[in-house]
């Protein structure tokens, strides 16, 4: 793991780079009194870190969507040409901000789809999607991070891991995809972690 800081005035500077690289960012948005994953393309539609304990649902519906496309098909006359699932249509995904709690739900999920057949839609979404989250400063009566093995500030699950500070963020870098995401604006970081 390498521990990194970002100043707080570089921090959108390196989202800006990450919607940049990558097809899509889900991240943490307010709408009507609530706080719900959505599609964003810019900072400053993500809610703040401290303004909201949980979502209103979990963020696993990148990696397990309510719907999906399993195969299409074709009939002409009594012929039927069946097309399988294109792997090359999922979007390379960043999670953004999400909780410790639902960055280590990833494992469930993982032994669900692979337990005794291995779901090729499921894995490549897997593959195609970096996780973002962010250490908690508060609870709620419905937190649940010791329910999956984490805590308010575990990098489980995590490729990274957001402790914000007074003046920016210590950044914990836990996996190849975590580092691709670093690399995006490397100068930003450095690995003072003090303010």
């Amino acid at each position: 793991m390498n521990t990194l800081y970002i100043k707080q005035e570089n921090i959108k500077a390196w989202f800006d780079a990450i919607v940049k690289a990558y097809d899509r960012v889900v991240a943490p948005v307010a709408a009507l009194d609530v706080v719900a994953f959505s599609q964003v393309d810019a900072f400053d539609k993500v809610a703040s870190h401290d303004s909201y304990t949980q979502t209103t649902r979990s963020a696993k519906e990148v990696l397990f969507p309510r719907t999906e496309l399993l195969f299409s098909y074709k009939k002409e006359d009594k012929k039927v040409t069946v097309k399988d699932f294109d792997p090359q249509s999922v979007p390379s995904t960043v999670l953004w901000q999400v909780r410790p709690c639902d960055a280590a739900s990833v494992f469930p999920l993982d032994a669900v789809f692979n337990w005794d057949y291995k779901d090729k839609l499921f894995n490549v979404r897997r593959e195609k999607t970096t996780i973002v989250a962010v250490s908690c400063a508060k609870a709620d009566d419905y937190c649940f991070c010791s329910s999956v093995g984490g805590g308010a500030g575990s990098t489980r699950g995590s490729d990274v891991l957001l402790t914000y500070t007074p003046n920016g963020a210590v950044v914990e870098v836990s996996t190849e995809k975590g580092e691709a995401l670093v690399a995006l604006a490397k100068d930003f970081f450095s690995e003072n972690t003090e303010d």
